[in-house]
């Protein structure tokens, strides 16, 4: 469901992009700053997608028991402002199914600024989408 949940979640960004030409920002953070939020806030954890109605209420994580999905055990979706011209975003699970050939410790996510490893540092049941 998580893997479902954030595709449908990247179309609506997708959406919203079409529409802007930027990602929305992460609730009232600027572009840049490395903010996010997160599910475990409720079904308007992305404003920007509801106030566009792309969405009633923006999918949560089915656990959704801790923000910063990437410790093990906290189970959230996490969206962030990653760069400072909103073409560039993080979204963000982790995964319970430890063989997932999607996740953090077989795909290697790479920064995009500088293209080195992030996975080690966390939870190897890391799955995200961040534009290319």
């Amino acid at each position: 469901r998580r893997k479902t949940d954030i595709t449908q979640i990247r179309k609506a960004l997708d959406l919203y992009y079409a529409k802007y030409e930027v990602y929305p920002r992460a609730g009232a953070c600027a572009y840049g700053t490395n903010c996010y939020v997160y599910s475990t806030s409720g079904p308007n954890w992305i404003p920007a997608l509801t106030a566009e109605s792309f969405f009633a209420s923006v999918p949560v994580d089915p656990v959704n028991n801790l923000s910063g999905p990437w410790t093990t055990g906290h189970y959230s979706y996490s969206y962030g402002n990653v760069s400072t011209d909103g073409q560039k975003f993080d979204l963000t699970t982790q995964l319970e199914n430890t063989g997932d050939p999607d996740r953090c410790g077989v795909k290697m996510y790479k920064f995009y600024f500088d293209n080195r490893n992030w996975c080690g540092s966390y939870s190897t049941q890391i799955y995200e989408y961040s534009p290319m």
